[in-house]
């Protein structure tokens, strides 16, 4: 009868002990899921680090903006107080337009200080193939077709892409996307702004040259600037898609057609926005591109200043010839032009439809929509 006890004992020990383990599993499965203790535990010690990294930009801001006479918060003084509060090398400043963003190396999280002093946490693309457009941001390929189109992610790209055009590298039918908006004038938009850059005039491009001490940002925003994508003999004939995003802080001072697009020819450009400041001393200039052959420009912008010694228009200098088409689209950019001026095209021989122009417009033959236009402008608006 001893043994029979004993054996329930042990038995009922047993099953007790199974119950407890499973509760434990349980609870320890639980705790290692998601919504777990664990992963709380972790997202809390992230939100500490965050608001600390926070707490340490804004008083190197402070103590910056204090240090500087105008009460402005500059580059090379935060860097200072970033040195100082955070640890030496710990951090970076980056410029981005008139803002400002730190990035914490280790962390490699990023947050923008603005004019006013005002942060926030903020998230930056890298793109690892810089000036491959041949390359997705994942590592996936890229052929210019309409299924996998070239993708634009830094200035990097948007250069190379000038040169491939320019100099028939791939296809001048090509389509591509704009992936995010880019600025000229900040450091995250380039990939590598520290890396050096030249001039070749074989390829009328830039090109990458560690034995010089200039940067692409200095190339692009001085002397030349940007080289126009597309030229005569080598016009771009693809689909360019800008998503709804914009170049920001173009500058193209020339003595060919002068735009984003300097030629194109039985295109289509559509969703892009454009601003900065845009010179062809001897030809054309548009904000979109400077001449145009039978091409579509639709849901499209222009910011930018532009003045072309022939033809200017915020979106297209001079679409005469094979009737390039405006659908959509408005300016607000200062247009001065030797001959023909117009807020939208200084000529077009297409149709252009839904448009309307703010900007002052100035010169010889000017006009609110088109400098001259031999077809329909359809339900447009001149608002100046």
């Amino acid at each position: 009868m001893k043994n029979m006890n004993e054996k329930g004992i042990t038995l009922t020990t047993l099953i007790i002990t199974v119950i407890i383990l499973l509760i434990l599993a349980t609870v320890g499965i639980s705790t290692l899921g998601p919504n777990g203790f664990v992963a709380k535990a972790e997202e809390a010690k992230k939100q500490a680090q965050i608001d600390e990294e926070k707490e340490i930009v804004g008083a190197s801001a402070v103590q910056s903006a204090g240090a500087n006479r105008y009460g402005n918060i500059e580059k090379e003084e935060l860097e200072i107080y970033l040195d100082k509060n955070a640890g030496e090398g710990k951090t970076v400043v980056l410029t981005d337009g008139d803002d400002l963003v730190v990035k914490f190396i280790e962390s490699e999280r990023y947050y923008k200080v603005d004019t006013e002093g005002d942060i926030e946490q903020t998230e930056v693309i890298i793109d690892e193939n810089p000036g491959d457009i041949t390359v997705g941001i994942n590592g996936e390929e890229l052929n210019g077709t309409a299924d996998k189109p070239y993708e634009i992610w830094c200035i990097e790209d948007l250069v190379a892409f000038s040169k491939a055009i320019n100099n028939n590298e791939i296809s001048r039918g090509c389509y591509t996307k704009l992936m995010r908006t880019l600025d000229f004038k900040s450091e995250l938009s380039y990939t590598d702004y520290n890396a050096k850059y030249s001039y070749d005039e074989t390829l009328a491009a830039y090109i990458k040259d560690e034995s010089l001490e200039t940067t692409l940002m200095e190339l692009c925003t001085e002397n030349l600037g940007f080289i126009p994508i597309g030229k005569s003999g080598a016009v771009f004939q693809g689909k360019f898609d800008g998503q709804g995003y914009e170049i920001q802080n173009l500058y193209i001072n020339t003595t060919t057609l002068a735009g984003l697009f300097g030629a194109t020819g039985w295109c289509t450009v559509q969703n892009l926005g454009i601003s900065g400041n845009i010179t062809s001393t001897e030809k054309s200039a548009g904000g979109i591109a400077g001449d145009g052959v039978d091409s579509k420009l639709i849901n499209c912008y222009n910011h930018a200043s532009i003045k072309g010694q022939q033809y200017a228009g915020g979106i297209i200098g001079h679409g005469s010839w094979g009737a390039a088409t405006m659908r959509n689209c408005y300016n607000t950019g200062k247009i001065t032009s030797g001959n023909c001026g117009g807020g939208l095209a200084g000529d077009c021989a297409g149709e252009v439809t839904d448009c309307y122009n703010l900007g002052d417009v100035s010169g010889q033959n000017a006009g609110g929509i088109t400098g001259s236009a031999s077809r329909k402008i359809i339900g447009n608006k001149l608002l100046q």
